[in-house]
């Protein structure tokens, strides 16, 4: 899934990478630091996204 968003004549992109399956364990050890570091710059710039609950 992607998500976008624009403000004020930004625009935003953001996205997520996962492994399904049993894949290799490198691959998966990549998603989570990619997942840790894009969690950081989302700290340091003080926009830590509210978590949302989605339906079933």
């Amino acid at each position: 899934m992607d998500v976008s968003g624009s403000k004020n004549g930004y625009f935003g992109v953001t996205g997520n990478s996962f492994v399904l399956g049993e894949g290799e364990e490198v691959l998966s050890k990549i998603c989570d630091v990619a997942k840790k570091a894009f969690e950081a710059g989302l700290k340091k710039q003080n926009l830590v996204p509210k978590k949302v609950e989605l339906e079933k």
